[in-house]
């Protein structure tokens, strides 16, 4: 037996994990059923619920970071990090996605040449850089920010207890995997086939909208750099407007095996998972290696 494996990305705390499971399986359900697949149920699938506990860990880091006059924000904001409610290794990395985002998306700017990344990765430069990011992609300046501010926490204060319990929640499940994440999640789960009893039971990877391709991302990685995580099939699929995904195609980065597919989702929904999921030949695929 196959067992798909929904793990999600950031901004999902405080929400039910049944129902987020269903709008999954719903997004593909519809295309599986335009592949011709039989549809899968919500109860067959995993769903390891991380976001209570990634959210936990940010009180934890602003508590720890927050030793900082406020005056000091308004006085000499050039010379504040990029996140000064943030510890210094959170802000850091925080800078080092921005920072690679920028490039990715657009090259060297003026700006950039003028004041170097370096004035740019402190307020408010910083917000400038997202505000461009905002405008080339089809994210909004306030969710790259927070995108930012998540996928550091994750690697630099959460890694560990999200690690340790997503691999409970996997022992559990008997048989053959099939791993799918989206956004952050794609991270946790590239991370996740570092255990070597779960990568020999996936049978497939999917990755959906990630930050894989964004060097300040796989550079923080618990093993750093770019690896092909072992599995023998791996797609991953992106939409050209969604910010979370710049550094796409990344063949180029990891190897292969690798498939990979661009797609359109509706204006304004670029990184919606249940988009992702709903286009046919996404769903296709994992359709036949699910034997849906």
């Amino acid at each position: 037996m196959t067992t798909l494996v929904f793990v999600h990305g950031r901004g999902q705390h405080g929400r039910d994990p049944n129902e987020l499971r269903r709008r999954w399986c719903a997004g593909l359900n519809s295309g599986l059923t335009l592949a011709g697949h039989s549809p899968v149920k919500p109860d067959d699938v995993i769903f390891p619920y991380y976001a209570d506990l990634l959210h936990a860990k940010e009180l934890e880091a602003v508590k720890e970071g927050s030793d900082f006059e406020l005056e000091s924000v308004r006085r000499r904001p050039s010379r504040l990090p990029i996140d000064p409610l943030m510890p210094q290794g959170v802000s850091i990395v925080e800078g080092a996605i921005l920072q690679s985002m920028a490039a990715d998306v657009e090259g060297p700017t003026e700006d950039i040449d003028r004041e170097g990344f370096a004035d740019l990765l402190r307020l408010p430069g910083a917000r400038r850089l997202a505000e461009r990011l905002a405008e080339l992609t089809d994210g909004e300046q306030e969710i790259i920010e927070r995108f930012l501010r998540d996928v550091a926490i994750y690697l630099v204060y959460a890694r560990r207890d999200i690690q340790r319990m997503l691999r409970t929640a996997l022992r559990k499940v008997d048989g053959d995997l099939i791993l799918v994440g989206h956004s952050l999640g794609s991270v946790v789960a590239h991370e996740l086939l570092e255990d070597k009893a779960i990568r020999q039971r996936t049978v497939a990877f999917v990755t959906l909208g990630s930050p894989l391709g964004i060097q300040g991302v796989y550079k923080n990685l618990a093993k750093p750099g770019t690896h092909h995580p072992g599995t023998p099939a791996w797609l991953t699929v992106y939409d050209p407007l969604d910010f979370v995904a710049i550094g796409h195609p990344i063949k180029r980065l990891y190897g292969g095996p690798l498939d990979e597919m661009s797609v359109r989702n509706p204006r304004g929904e670029a990184h919606s998972v249940e988009r992702y999921l709903g286009h046919q030949a996404v769903a296709s695929w994992i359709g036949n290696h699910l034997g849906a």
